[in-house]
């Protein structure tokens, strides 16, 4: 799945499973909620840039114009390359630009002026969580260290599917697609514990996010408490978000198994430069799916996530990965599928030590 050029200002790749995934969820979703559409994900940023406003704008629109030229992919769209986006956005904050924001179709950067935020939003099909970690690495990298660029020679940094950057066969082999199909079956025919799920019964209503921010005493504290136990913090989150789950589940459904999806980020084991931040916009992840008998206290339920999170990533499943997302992908297009079970949990998603991919 390599880049091929088919006009002198146009160049086209197939999507792979895991990017036709989100554009065919994308496209389901806007059609079904008035063009809102699902897996946008976004990133803000508070910014300490002591500027007159003319200057400020120019400097931020430049980082922005920099970064598209060393990142050419964030300007691509699933219907041809537009322009890159800058828009100045008057809002209190970006709570509140939250709000109000419209659908959009390439990756956009917004300022707000009366905040000092910016906001980079893009498409999931386009970018992970870890992926866009380092977008906002490379853009304030680019806001401290601007150069004069000169558009043209893009291409060469354009990136190629996963697949393709790990050297996946092609066609995949029928014995990975027949496991992929198994694992992926598993998860569609089940809907998990949790609560009752009513997408699609009820209007769509606007963005809703909770936080919950712990102190520097208490995070090292449970940094602390993990690792003398053995287990990553991913897995103690994970495990508490599950007994939580366990303990607000639907009752009339089936809660003898827990069956969930996660994802794995494979930007660690890329070749270079493919595992830095000089290729921070692209899909480097894979989903993989589990199942687990609910065990009945948190310290089991903690320790059977992190031997699944330990072992799951070997050299057979990385290659299953590719397997995995086109039959995802495929059966998201079923309408028999489409009409199942919704799954009653959130995804679970850890983007780790922030600070190895975005420095003050």
């Amino acid at each position: 799945m390599s880049w091929v050029k088919v006009s002198e200002s146009r160049w086209e790749r197939p999507a792979n499973g895991m990017e036709s995934y989100f554009i065919s969820i994308e496209n389901l979703t806007a059609s079904l909620f008035g063009g809102c559409y699902q897996y946008t994900i976004s990133s803000r940023l508070k910014v300490d840039y002591d500027l007159p406003p003319s200057e400020k704008e120019r400097t931020l629109r430049h980082a922005w114009k920099q970064l598209r030229y060393l990142q050419p992919q964030i300007a691509a769209t699933v219907d041809g390359i537009k322009k890159r986006t800058f828009i100045i956005f008057d809002a209190i904050d970006a709570e509140e630009m939250s709000r109000s924001m419209s659908p959009i179709l390439q990756a956009t950067l917004y300022y707000l002026p009366r905040s000092s935020e910016l906001v980079i939003r893009a498409p999931h099909s386009l970018i992970d969580g870890v992926g866009m970690a380092m977008l906002c690495h490379s853009y304030l990298t680019a806001l401290t260290s601007p150069r004069e660029v000169a558009f043209g020679d893009e291409v060469t940094r354009l990136p190629n599917s996963l697949e393709t950057l790990l050297s996946h066969p092609e066609p995949p082999r029928a014995e990975m697609m027949a496991k992929a199909q198994e694992i992926i079956n598993t998860f569609i025919t089940t809907p998990g514990i949790g609560p009752k799920n009513e997408v699609g019964k009820v209007i769509t209503g606007p963005t809703q996010r909770r936080e919950l921010a712990f102190s520097v005493d208490s995070t090292q504290a449970i940094m602390k408490a993990c690792k003398n136990n053995g287990y990553s913090v991913t897995a103690a989150v994970h495990a508490a978000f599950i007994r939580t789950l366990v303990k607000h589940a639907y009752p009339a459904d089936d809660q003898s198994k827990y069956v969930a999806a996660t994802n794995y980020n494979l930007c660690d084991i890329l070749p270079e430069p493919y595992n830095s931040s000089d290729y921070a916009a692209a899909l480097f992840d894979t989903p993989w799916v589990f199942r687990l008998d609910p065990p009945d206290t948190f310290c089991k339920t903690v320790r059977a996530l992190d031997s699944v999170y330990k072992t799951t990533l070997n050299s057979e499943n990385i290659e299953l990965s590719g397997s995995i997302t086109r039959d995802l992908y495929e059966k998201m297009r079923d309408p028999e599928v489409l009409a199942g079970p919704v799954p009653r949990d959130a995804l679970a998603s850890s983007l780790g030590a922030f600070e190895r991919h975005l420095q003050h």
